[in-house]
């Protein structure tokens, strides 16, 4: 269960750091 939770969370970092760089403009 852990790693699968800590896939999840890094799955959504990777998201939210993407959403933030495409809402910046950046890409």
């Amino acid at each position: 269960v852990g790693t699968v939770l800590f896939l999840a969370s890094d799955a959504s970092r990777m998201l939210t750091a993407q959403m933030l760089i495409v809402d910046g403009g950046v890409l």
